[in-house]
């Protein structure tokens, strides 16, 4: 098994407007931004996450993903994603059980488009 630990970055800014200031959270949920950059975004993050991560796990990340007390920020979702992405293409491919073995059908053939002379 492979294993490796990821930490979320907390950073507090601070600002003002005309005297009155302003802070951030620590760290920014990276869910809230992908809700934020819209919902393909984060349809294609939690597919993602939901195809490679177990039931339960997938449940608890994508909570944290939302959650202001323990977020994923965005920095740490992109490491986890591309490691993840890297670790899974190097996985030879094995077909689950009980599929069938031989050729995928991709839903063309080789005739398609071709027209017969007669």
């Amino acid at each position: 098994m492979t294993r490796k630990s990821f930490t979320t970055v907390e950073r507090v800014l601070e600002f003002d407007i005309d005297g009155e200031a302003f802070r951030t959270i620590p760290a920014v949920p990276a869910g809230l931004m992908l809700d934020l950059s819209g919902a393909g975004a984060a349809a294609a993050t939690n597919g993602f996450l939901a195809a490679v991560l177990d039931p339960e796990a997938c449940t608890r990340f994508e909570a944290r993903l939302r959650d202001k007390d323990r977020p994923i920020d965005g920095p740490t979702l992109k490491a986890v994603i591309d490691w993840l992405s890297e670790e899974l293409a190097d996985r030879p491919f094995e077909l689950p059980s009980g599929s069938p073995g031989g050729p995928v059908p991709t839903g063309t053939s080789s005739t398609d488009g071709a027209s017969s002379a007669g």
